[in-house]
């Protein structure tokens, strides 16, 4: 990571920060970089300094970690469409439990069904020893 004086960094063009509005994430080498990437995401709109440091990097013919050179996936509305922290089974469960509860009241639905049925079937045969 450069060591910049207060002077040399007033002088760096906007172009080459992250986030060129508050001049953070100066960009002058490859450890720059390499730092940058690590500590992006406490910016306040880290996707759009993660872009400014791949562009950055690009000019300067500096490299981006791997995960940045992979396509984003996200919807029209620039939301992620894979979800960003791993799903856990604890928040997996709930909805299975639910699945498996509403799969056994819809069971439970066709035997009162089924004894309705059998309760007519009865009353069939009752008429017939008559």
């Amino acid at each position: 990571m450069s060591k910049l004086t207060k002077d040399e960094r007033d002088k760096m063009p906007a172009e080459d920060f992250g986030d060129p509005k508050k001049r953070l994430f100066p960009i002058c080498d490859q450890a720059d970089i390499d730092s940058a990437a690590k500590t992006h995401q406490n910016a306040d709109d880290p996707a759009a300094v993660r872009d400014n440091l791949k562009a950055i990097a690009d000019r300067k013919k500096l490299k981006c970690p791997e995960s940045w050179l992979k396509p984003d996936t996200k919807d029209k509305a620039g939301m992620s469409v894979a979800p960003t922290t791993p799903v856990t089974s604890a928040a997996v469960e709930p909805v299975v439990t639910l699945a498996k509860k509403d799969k056994k009241d819809d069971d439970d639905d066709d035997d009162d069904e089924d004894d309705a049925a059998d309760e007519a079937d009865e009353s069939d045969t009752d008429d017939d020893d008559g």
